[in-house]
C-alpha cells in the first residue's frame, strides 16, 4: 500500500513470514504523556469545543488513527489512510494483533488475503492523541477489534470524532456504546438488523454523520456502508478535519462521482 511502511522497526526486532503476511513483534511499553502531547490535547479539545478543525488552532498536521485487524476489508483500511494523506493528515495504522498476550503483531492477514503492517500496536497507540479514530469494517476483522481490550477502551476514553464504515458501526461502535439508541448511522445492509437493533434504525445514508453521544462538544460519530462507499466516507473525514473546501480539492484529481461529496457536505453540515 502506498504511502505504508513494508517494514517496521520494533524493540525485539524480530519478525516472521506467516504465510506471505509479515508478521512483527515487539513488546508493549507505556511512556509518560509529555508536556507537547498534554498541549496538543488540550488544543484538540478546544477544537471540538469550538467546532473549529485542528488545523487552524494549531501548526501541525491533524492525526488521524486507523485501527487494523485480521480480516479488516482492505479498501475500507486502505482508503482513508490514503484520502487523509492526500489532504496533508498525520495516519497511522494500528494493529490490535497480539501474540500469546505479550508480542504485539503489526502484520495482518486482511479480508481478501491481502498483507498489510500496522505503524504501532493498538496499545502504544492509546498514548498518543488522535483526531480521528477509524474503525475499518471486513470480518472477522471488525470482530477481531471489537475482542481487543485496548481497541475498546481507546474507542472509549478517546471523547473526539469516531468514524466506522461496514460492518464496524453495528459490530464495534454500538456494542461499545459509542453509538447509543436515536444515533444516525448506516451499515453495511447485512448489519443493518443488528444496527437497528441496538439504536432503533440503519439509515440509508451512504454516509452518515450524528452528534456523539457522551463524546467532547461537537464531536461526531461518521458511518458507512461498505467498500463501494469508501471514498466518500474518507472524504468526509477530510472534511471533519480540514473542511469542506480541501476535501473538495482532494477529490478534485481523483476523479471521483458526482455525489462523491455528499457525505463532507453532511459533515460540514453537522460542524456548522
Amino acid at each position: 500500500m502506498s504511502g505504508v511502511s513494508s517494514h517496521c522497526h520494533v524493540s525485539s526486532q524480530r519478525c516472521c513470514h506467516r504465510g506471505g503476511v509479515v508478521g512483527a513483534f515487539h513488546s508493549h511499553s507505556r511512556a509518560p504523556v509529555s508536556r507537547p502531547l498534554a498541549r496538543r490535547r488540550a488544543l484538540v479539545s478546544r477544537a471540538a469545543s469550538s467546532r473549529v478543525p485542528l488545523c487552524t488552532i494549531m501548526s501541525v498536521p491533524p492525526r488521524a488513527l486507523v485501527l487494523l485487524a485480521d480480516g479488516s476489508e482492505e479498501i475500507e483500511t486502505t482508503a482513508p489512510v490514503d484520502i487523509l494523506r492526500r489532504a496533508g493528515a498525520h495516519v497511522k495504522l494500528a494493529s490490535v494483533e497480539v501474540v500469546a498476550g505479550t508480542w504485539a503483531r503489526l502484520g495482518v492477514a486482511a479480508s481478501r488475503g491481502v498483507g498489510l503492517v500496522g505503524d504501532v500496536s493498538v496499545e502504544e497507540a492509546a498514548q498518543g492523541t488522535w483526531d480521528v479514530i477509524v474503525v475499518p469494517g471486513g470480518m472477522p476483522g471488525a470482530k477481531h477489534i471489537r475482542e481487543s481490550e485496548h481497541a475498546v477502551k481507546l474507542l472509549q476514553s478517546h471523547k473526539g470524532h469516531v468514524a466506522a464504515i461496514c460492518a464496524a458501526p453495528a459490530v464495534v461502535l454500538a456494542d461499545a456504546g459509542i453509538l447509543a439508541q436515536g444515533d444516525k448511522a448506516t451499515c453495511h445492509p447485512a448489519f443493518a438488523e443488528s444496527l437497528t437493533d441496538q439504536i432503533g434504525k440503519c439509515a440509508d445514508d451512504r454516509v452518515a454523520v450524528t452528534a456523539r453521544t457522551g463524546g467532547d462538544q461537537g464531536s461526531l460519530v461518521i458511518t458507512s456502508r461498505g467498500p463501494g462507499t469508501a471514498i466518500e466516507f474518507s472524504l468526509a473525514l477530510v472534511a471533519l478535519i480540514f473542511g469542506s473546501e480541501k476535501a473538495a480539492e482532494v477529490a478534485g484529481p481523483m476523479v471521483v462521482h458526482d455525489g462523491a461529496l455528499d457525505g463532507a457536505a453532511a459533515v460540514s453540515a453537522a460542524l456548522a
